[in-house]
């Protein structure tokens, strides 16, 4: 999804957010939060993520954002959240890892408000939000389309997602 986050100066900065739910916790980009214009305190905390695949990952720090949709959804305004993140790194590789073409999406309603336009473009990723925001934000709509993707209705628009067997079984 595309989202906005308050910067430094009170205004707001496009960044690109993956809804983990798998994640028990939010981290941001440090490259990400220097552009947002934030300063970090540390080098490095001694705190340690693991991720799924055992890899520990270093925190620089934490950070509490205030982060908005760019979508309205009925009329009653966009979705806002005060987060706090976790400061890492990088995000390794970008979403989704390759391009996907357009011709398979042909059959998107064409009234959804996508939460990310350029799903199909590879892209860093600068956020993630952890499950404490991807459940509760996630709608009851929601539906399968013919190229295998779920189209997720969310309080940020309406989110692509894709398991990991179709990735990696028609990729």
């Amino acid at each position: 999804a595309i989202i906005e986050i308050q910067n430094a100066m009170n205004s707001y900065s496009e960044g690109r957010a993956l809804f983990d739910t798998g994640a028990t916790a939010n981290f941001v980009r440090k490259k990400f939060v220097i552009k947002l214009g934030y300063e970090i305190k540390s080098e490095k905390c001694n705190i340690e993520f693991q991720s799924l695949g055992e890899q520990k990952i270093p925190i620089y720090g934490k950070l509490a954002l205030k982060l908005r949709s760019k979508y309205s959804r009925g009329g009653s305004g966009f979705y806002e959240e005060h987060l706090l993140f976790n400061i890492i790194d990088e995000i390794h590789g970008s979403y989704p890892h390759r391009r996907l073409n357009m011709r398979n999406f042909q059959n998107i309603p064409s009234h959804l408000f996508l939460a990310d336009h350029t799903f199909n473009e590879p892209s860093q990723i600068d956020v993630i939000l952890g499950n404490g925001i991807a459940f509760p934000c996630l709608l009851n709509g929601g539906f399968r389309l013919n190229c295998g993707l779920t189209v997720k209705e969310s309080d940020f628009g309406n989110l692509m997602g894709e398991t990991f067997n179709d990735y990696y079984m028609h990729g």
